[in-house]
């Protein structure tokens, strides 16, 4: 998506990488009919489709052509896994919203898709920092958003 590329763009400038590998396993939730109405327009014109509001349900139900919580979850967790088993003692970025966030600190925390959705603050341009020791991933910073005060 357009944001996540533009955010990435600034971090190369910052940085001065060239080694990108984009993957669309790292994108938001995928809500097909419904794709590209606002959260409030989302969740509460469609409650169904919230876990805050339908609890299991909401995270099981699929808008049409789209994904469900569980679908998103699994598809996110595929990824995570993957990244972790490339990961070899190297420093590696993941630009992504925060659907994926909420899904991986989740995992970390032992948190089911509800949890996850519901508990976990993700704000715009937050940092989340996770150290991959072995098969071990330790969360560091989480959600910081203090950068965007300076």
């Amino acid at each position: 998506m357009r944001r996540t590329v533009e955010t990435l763009r600034e971090i190369r400038r910052a940085v001065d990488v060239d080694d990108v590998t984009t993957s669309r396993a790292w994108r938001e939730r995928d809500f097909g009919v419904l794709q590209g109405l606002g959260y409030e327009a989302l969740f509460h014109g469609y409650p169904e489709y919230s876990v805050v509001e339908a609890g299991y349900a909401g995270a099981e139900a699929r808008p049409e052509g789209g994904e469900s919580w569980i679908d998103f979850r699994e598809r996110v967790l595929d990824a995570w896994d993957a990244l972790q088993a490339e990961v070899d003692d190297e420093t590696v970025v993941v630009v992504t919203h925060g659907g994926p966030i909420h899904v991986v600190l989740g995992e970390l925390r032992g948190l089911d898709i509800i949890e996850s959705i519901a508990d976990i603050d993700v704000g715009n341009c937050a940092v989340t920092e996770i150290e991959i020791d072995g098969t071990v991933a330790i969360l560091g910073r989480e959600c910081v958003v203090a950068h965007l005060d300076e």
